[in-house]
């Protein structure tokens, strides 16, 4: 990912006509109350909330933490102590729901900002990492502490209403209890993902310490696995754990390429049959300078071209896994590149029938007519996506997705730490309103030149004299470790808020993609609710209970019709 100077420019433009009075109100701060004690109060809000450390502590009646969730969905939901005095190792466990529901328990972290990305954020301390909760936590007067709750129901899960209770612990003695509701409704969300993901993860060493081969390939199936919970694809998921092995035998026009599949095939497996990632990229160098001492352009070179890329390509179609590859190649091309990058994709269609071609796009609007014919997935940068061409382009067979970076800034919505939890969400909505097909994003692990814990600007040199990126911006993870350690560290990666945040968005679009199944094609008016929320990429509903709201009535549609194709079926047989 590289910056380039129109959009900066562009997202410069926005900041500068900004009035205060245009940047949005922030979500209702107030929660839902539950309990005051004499060490405090005990309240709870929605996960698409972000519970800054001074937000004010709701009162009033009590109302139950509430959760609505499918069967295989993740649902998180965030239980906040505000401390009158000190309490220490303070922990959280959830009783009293059938075994198919499964907790994971984190704590919320906080981070400082100390430039706002844009006008959406301030300097502030933000919520946004998600350490796993071990030993308890001690806590002070003065401010909030957020759990993070997250409830799994698995695909057995019996449907309806499900009450349990949380129970809060002050060094193993119960302090607090609070009644929680959990309704499972009554369809399970497919395993595989409809909406096609492609983000960049990378080991960082830096922070895993001295790791050996089987510790790196140990860490990095942590990090994929992760991923795939949050029903994330990555760019390389075979990456450390599956090379493909290319032996290039003899020279001149009889040499012969031996590949070697059977790492390669073991790993893939994993990543695409059993985690279900939607797409990878082409796990070989696609168009070399040069093959065996051969200049591109030479009949020596093609030969070889067709043998060893074209092998590769001709094993991912029998294994069934050439619909899920990609060529990202190139990035965001200057206009001075657009005739070489339109002959490279060329010379992929005609020499690797099959294999899809990926291009982002961030100097024009895009799809881009020039490229017409030789892209297969379009990926504008958000603020340049041109919907009339992307339905051209989509009934021809491409797919077209979107990506943003550093840009586009506020009134658009972005990955910032210091945006609202809404707008890592809404981005899905958007997608389902205007049919796009896959997101990209260019690193979730882009740790480079800093520590994230303490510095959450991301920049282009260790200097900072480079161009700012935004907060947050190349990692929705952190590092398993707060320093560089020098020990190795055989861990996955600290999740964010943000992180989360998407996996909900991805979620939410099956909703509408099991609508569309059980409507059968039919007019069906919940499957336009995402206009109701969304004006335009940069008009939105920032009220988290309207997308709640949405979401219920998907679920209610997608139930009503589901009992109508049920009774519909004949008896005795499968629906047909």
């Amino acid at each position: 990912m590289r910056l380039r100077i129109a959009f900066v420019l562009m997202s410069f433009c926005f900041l500068s006509i900004v009035r205060a009075e245009d940047v949005p109100a922030p979500a209702d701060p107030r929660g839902h109350f539950l309990s005051r004690s004499d060490w405090g109060t005990l309240w709870w809000r929605e996960a698409t909330y972000k519970i800054m450390r001074d937000a004010p502590v709701p009162s009033g009646e009590a109302s139950p933490v509430r959760i609505e969730a499918a069967r295989n969905e993740y649902e998180p939901v965030q239980i906040i102590l505000s401390p009158e005095r000190n309490i220490e190792k303070v922990a959280i466990r959830i009783e009293g729901f059938p075994p198919q529901v499964k907790w994971e328990y984190n704590l919320v972290d906080y981070v400082h900002v100390n430039t706002p990305s844009d006008p959406y954020g301030s300097r502030d301390w933000y919520p946004d990492p998600l350490p796993p909760l071990t030993d308890g936590r001690n806590m002070k007067p003065g401010r909030n502490y957020p759990f993070w709750l997250t409830a799994y129901v698995a695909e057995d899960a019996p449907a309806g209403k499900h009450s349990g209770k949380a129970i809060i612990t002050e060094n193993g003695v119960v302090i607090a209890e609070a009644p929680v509701e959990l309704t499972v409704f009554d369809f399970t969300l497919p395993r595989e993902t409809h909406t096609e993901t492609a983000y960049g993860m990378h080991l960082n060493a830096a922070w895993h310490g001295p790791l050996n081969p089987e510790q790196t390939k140990q860490v990095w199936r942590l990090y994929v696995e992760n991923a795939a919970r949050h029903r994330i694809s990555c760019y390389s998921p075979m990456a450390h754990v599956g090379p493909i092995g290319v032996d290039i035998q003899g020279a001149g026009g009889d040499a012969q390429v031996k590949l070697d599949f059977a790492q390669f095939d073991a790993a893939a497996s994993w990543a695409l049959d059993e985690l279900k990632m939607t797409s990878f990229n082409f796990p070989h160098s696609i168009i070399p300078g040069e093959i065996a001492g051969h200049k591109r352009g030479s009949e020596e070179y093609l030969a070889l071209y067709r043998k060893g890329q074209g092998g590769i390509v001709e094993h991912l179609r029998e294994k069934g896994w050439l619909k899920k590859c990609y060529t990202y190649w190139t990035d965001e091309p200057p206009l001075k590149s657009y005739p070489s990058v339109k002959e490279g994709m060329d010379f992929i269609h005609k020499n690797l029938p099959g294999l899809r071609t990926l291009l982002t796009l961030n100097l024009e609007p895009a799809p881009l007519p020039y490229f017409y014919e030789s892209v297969d997935i379009w990926v504008p940068v958000f603020s340049a996506y041109n919907h009339e061409r992307a339905r051209e382009r989509q009934a021809k067979g491409e797919k077209v997705w979107w990506y943003v970076c550093t840009v586009p800034r506020f009134p658009f919505p972005n990955n910032f730490i210091d945006h609202p939890a809404l707008n890592q969400r809404i981005h899905f909505w958007m997608m389902e309103k205007y049919g796009v097909d896959g997101s990209l994003y260019w690193s979730t692990t882009y740790w480079n030149y800093k520590n994230p814990w303490r510095d959450t600007m991301s920049y282009s040199r260790a200097d900072k004299k480079g161009e700012t990126y935004g907060n947050g911006d190349g990692y929705l993870l952190y590092p398993p470790v707060a320093t560089p350690p020098s020990e190795p560290v055989v861990s996955g990666p600290i999740n964010t808020i943000r992180f989360e945040m998407l996996r909900e968005g991805l979620e939410d679009r099956e909703y509408f993609w099991l609508l569309k199944q059980a409507s059968g094609g039919s007019d069906v008016p919940e499957l336009r609710l995402a206009d109701g929320l969304i004006t335009s990429p940069m008009v939105f509903d920032h009220d988290p209970q309207k997308l709640y709201e949405a979401r219920r009535h998907l679920a209610g549609a997608i139930v009503r019709l589901k009992g109508v194709s049920s009774q519909a079926r004949p008896a005795g047989g499968e629906q047909r």
